[in-house]
């Protein structure tokens, strides 16, 4: 193998690190890390006892299932249908008030020959 000073005297303009990190510095690194990946889940177990007797705890509360759409064109097929029944029929909105709701062609008709009130009138 080539020696550094070989190399610097093939070419010169070359540059490289010529100092390295002390190996004592690496070996401290390595030891406080481990330390701490050792360390930390037993002062977090000190800390907070109470966190791993909720971990086995059983789901006391069930939630509902999911209520899916399992036919959507058939779904919104009867809601058209049932918009369309509530348009073109007669009914009750509140019958203690005596509020009920007409078909939407005789509101329309209805609408055109009396008018809005405070509305203004069109040209002829």
């Amino acid at each position: 193998m080539a020696d550094r000073s070989e190399r610097v005297f093939d070419n010169p303009e070359t540059l490289f690190e010529d100092r390295d990190w002390k190996l004592a510095i690496i070996a401290v690194l390595a030891i406080v890390t481990f330390a701490f990946v050792l360390v930390i889940p037993l002062v977090l177990r000190g800390s907070y006892p109470e966190a791993m007797g909720d971990a086995a705890k059983k789901q006391t509360v069930v939630p509902p299932a999911p209520l899916l759409q399992t036919d959507p064109p058939a779904d919104l097929e009867d809601f058209r249908a049932e918009e369309e029944a509530r348009l073109n029929s007669y009914g009750w909105v509140d019958r203690s008030k005596g509020i009920v709701h007409i078909p939407i062609t005789r509101a329309m008709t209805e609408l055109a020959a009396k008018g809005i009130p405070d509305f203004p009138k069109g040209k002829p």
